[in-house]
């Protein structure tokens, strides 16, 4: 578990996104590593934990070229 206020780099989030991907056969995951990385690219390149769960709570409920943060 992560500690709200640690920060996380959303470039490497990214890498690791693309790397499970791409080893990944089910295909329903592949989508959601996907759309996880959908969410991280609205991003700046350092957020902490929460504002990286609050990016993926509203990420489906708001127009895509709407500002998070």
């Amino acid at each position: 578990m992560l500690d709200e206020q640690q920060t996380l780099n959303v470039l490497s989030l990214r890498a690791r996104l693309r790397e499970l991907a791409e080893s990944e056969t089910d295909e329903v995951m592949v989508l959601c590593y996907w759309q996880a990385s959908k969410v991280l690219t609205r991003l700046p390149p350092t957020v902490t934990a929460a504002q990286l769960m609050s990016a993926a709570r509203h990420a489906f409920r708001t127009p895509l070229n709407h500002d998070l943060l």
